[in-house]
């Protein structure tokens, strides 16, 4: 049976709506996100580092060690450029700066089983 990674608030694209996907393994998680309509590719790295972008821009990146970082659509300032390297917290349904990301503790991650 399918496991269901419930959704939430998607103010930040695609790769918010998802829902938790902590706990899952690999395979679960590649078959889920590939299965959404939003989905657009799947880049894989010789490191292994899976990459699925979604219509909007959102992103939902694994680790090989199996953390997940998503990614926002694209966010711009009051003057219409372009500002990046934000990180989605779907514990808290809003966004950290990537130095704020590191330092969070592992239970307010997301991580896949390898």
């Amino acid at each position: 049976m399918a496991r269901d990674p419930g959704s939430v608030d998607g103010k930040y694209g695609t790769a918010s709506e998802i829902g938790n996907l902590d706990g899952w393994t690999l395979q679960e998680a590649d078959s889920h996100l590939k299965s959404l309509s939003e989905f657009v590719r799947l880049a894989i790295t010789a490191g292994e580092y899976r990459e699925y972008r979604f219509k909007d821009g959102s992103s939902v990146h694994i680790r090989p060690s199996g953390q997940i970082i998503r990614t926002p659509h694209r966010m711009y300032d009051a003057k219409g450029k372009r500002i990046g390297g934000f990180r989605i917290n779907l514990f808290k349904g809003t966004i950290i700066r990537p130095d704020v990301w590191h330092e969070l503790p592992r239970e307010e991650q997301e991580w896949v089983s390898l």
